[in-house]
């Protein structure tokens, strides 16, 4: 189930994010929200792609959208 999935990505990711500073912070149906510093983005965002897509093996592959702001207003 999509449930899985999801604990299966954060599962991986909260493994590669422990030398970072980045903390995932919540998580709601499909989505894991993380805390990043502005130096870690572009690292973590690489991280959250990968664990996410490669959570399960599918026949068909798993895309993912990652957005980015200051603030969670700003995601909407």
């Amino acid at each position: 189930s999509s449930a899985d999935v999801i604990k299966m990505a954060m599962i991986s990711l909260s493994k590669d994010l422990q030398p970072l500073k980045a903390r995932m912070v919540l998580q709601v149906h499909d989505e894991i929200v993380v805390d990043t510093p502005p130096d870690e983005l572009e690292r973590v965002r690489g991280m959250m792609q990968r664990s996410m897509e490669s959570a399960i093996h599918l026949s068909i592959p798993l895309v993912t959208h990652l957005s980015c702001g200051s603030n969670l207003r700003d995601l909407q």
